[in-house]
């Protein structure tokens, strides 16, 4: 059976929801064992417990320091219910058109030759906006005027394309590099899904 690109398509962004809906039910059942664990380990360490040999506590800190606050540092990463997922693959192996895919839209540039040089950061998000960092790590929110797909498209190329490239047609000269460029966008399978983790 042959199927159509479109059912192909289909196919392709239910498989990869599938596998997205795997990865965040596994990562908040460790999560939920994790923060479990911290629970114990605070419960242990209280200086409070009757059990706990002056000795023995005096060896946990002079290990481990204040326990409790390395624990409540701990359990606010553990807390944070983002799930990165990260594409990687050679130079022209099709990363930018497999996030297009993901996304549901034509927004990354593609090309059989290098043209995406900057990390790009895609965040789930109704509201359509994209911040570029610089070398600097200051964060620039850019204007979207217009937040249909080519206006989008026409704003990030100046971010997301090598200088001189084909895909270059800003006429922009591009001193400045930027280190990421973080793209907040409705990711059409992940809206249908009841998971959604913000």
């Amino acid at each position: 059976m042959v199927l159509s690109q479109s059912h192909s398509e289909n196919f392709c962004k239910e498989q990869t929801a599938n596998l997205f809906e795997k990865i965040t039910s596994f990562r908040k059942r460790a999560n939920k064992h994790l923060l479990e664990i911290y629970t114990d380990i605070c419960t242990f360490a209280d200086d409070k417990q009757p059990y706990l040999f002056q000795d023995l506590q005096e060896e946990i800190i002079k290990e481990f320091g204040d326990i409790k606050k390395v624990i409540e540092e701990k359990v606010e990463n553990v807390l944070d219910t983002s799930c990165p997922v990260v594409t990687a693959g050679e130079t022209s192996a099709g990363k930018s058109s497999f996030i297009n895919l993901l996304l549901g839209e034509e927004l990354l540039p593609t090309s059989v030759l290098p043209c995406t040089p900057t990390i790009c950061r895609i965040h789930n998000n109704d509201e359509k906006k994209i911040e570029v960092t610089d070398k600097s790590r200051v964060p620039k929110k850019l204007n979207l005027e217009k937040k249909d797909v080519e206006s989008v498209k026409n704003v990030l190329k100046p971010y997301l394309t090598l200088p001189g490239s084909k895909e270059d047609q800003t006429g922009m000269d591009k001193k400045e590099e930027y280190e990421f460029v973080d793209i907040y966008w409705p990711i059409p399978f992940l809206q249908v899904r009841t998971y959604k983790t913000h």
